[in-house]
């Protein structure tokens, strides 16, 4: 075996959104969709783009996403709920979305899927800068069959007021009331929020395939889609201490303790139990959790889940009151799982079958 390659059964993917709003009108909902989720997609090769995510009332998710960006950014969306609906391009009558220090100005015009006209547009007039946060996205809290553990990390995150505030969410004739939410800052606000700022995260993809292989360096690997293994050796064998893919605010980084060791050398009856921490930029927490790697005639189990959930870095006391009220924030996390089944006879060419699972999480 060849000891300046290592083998890592983990992943590690970042989309390339700049920002993103969620428009709710649940109370008020149209005959199809209960919301809209604007994204601000930032394509290296064609540029910036719009795409839509429509949130339908029955579970699932439609896509509607300008022609400039390329076709294979279907292949990138993983949603919410039971999953994709129809994915449509089209061009936009309208494509405003700007976020500044004062809030957001958000004009999206489009056709549906059942050649409906439908109008988002959000306008804040208050001269009073807002008060954002960071935060974890609870996107995961619904997903009935995830193939990742959605790490969302929203910057620059704050809630629409509603005081000065212009608002025109229409389909066809009807226009649709936004959903409210508490007062804060001293403001009444709407349920409907953005952030300036989103670094989308997959962490453990499920997958089906041969492990490649990376060349050492200095304690140091790349992989090829750009995740920076750091390593420690112990007697000639490699320990991954840590992964980590960088982007906005730093990017998203995964620690864990004790290290892991190159899979093709974990001996037959050997367990391990450990943490993992993952983080982002300072203000937005962390999620933490377990694993455990069990082997048995070449054939090795690995199990994580994080179920300390999100602990945020917060000490606002009205957000700390909200994490506190709706548990679901730092909970969700808790009810992911991950199963990875490797295989290492062939040690050249390791295999991973890997898939994530809902648990049901009781408070110990």
């Amino acid at each position: 075996m060849d000891n300046n390659i290592i083998y890592s059964p983990f992943n590690l993917e970042i989309s390339e959104m700049e920002s993103l709003a969620l428009i709710n009108i649940e109370k008020d909902p149209d005959k199809v969709y209960k919301g809209f989720e604007p994204q601000s997609i930032n394509n290296k090769e064609f540029g910036l783009g719009l795409r839509i995510l429509g949130y339908r009332n029955d579970g699932y998710v439609d896509v509607y996403q300008e022609k400039k960006l390329p076709r294979d950014e279907k292949d990138k969306i993983e949603v919410a709920g039971k999953g994709l609906g129809d994915f449509i391009y089209l061009n936009m009558e309208k494509n405003r979305f700007i976020i500044d220090e004062h809030g957001v100005d958000l004009e999206l015009i489009f056709i549906d899927k059942l050649e409906r006209r439908i109008v988002l547009k959000i306008k804040e007039h208050d001269s009073k800068k807002i008060n954002p946060f960071s935060l974890l996205a609870p996107v995961g809290v619904s997903s009935v069959n995830p193939v990742s553990l959605p790490v969302f990390f929203l910057y620059g995150f704050y809630f629409i007021r509603q005081k000065n505030t212009d608002v025109n969410i229409q389909i066809e004739d009807k226009i649709h009331n936004l959903d409210k939410f508490i007062r804060m800052d001293g403001s009444k606000m709407y349920f409907a929020r953005y952030s300036k700022e989103s670094v989308i995260c997959e962490w453990n993809k499920a997958t089906n395939s041969f492990i490649e292989g990376m060349k050492v360096e200095n304690n140091r690997c790349i992989s090829r889609n750009g995740v920076e293994y750091k390593l420690e050796s112990v007697k000639d064998d490699y320990y991954i201490k840590s992964m980590k893919l960088d982007g906005k605010r730093g990017g998203v980084n995964v620690k864990f303790s004790p290290s892991i060791k190159d899979i093709r050398y974990i001996e037959d009856g050997e367990k391990i139990e450990g943490s993992f921490i993952i983080s982002g930029d300072k203000s937005v927490g962390i999620i933490e959790g377990m694993y455990s790697l069990y082997c048995k005639e070449k054939l090795i189990r690995i199990i994580a889940i994080p179920n300390r959930g999100w602990i945020p870095n917060e000490k606002r006391i009205i957000l700390r009151f909200i994490y506190f009220a709706t548990r679901i924030f730092k909970m969700w996390p808790k009810t992911y799982k991950w199963i990875a089944n490797i295989d290492i006879r062939d040690n050249e060419n390791p295999k991973i079958q890997s898939k994530w699972e809902r648990i049901k999480y009781r408070n110990r």
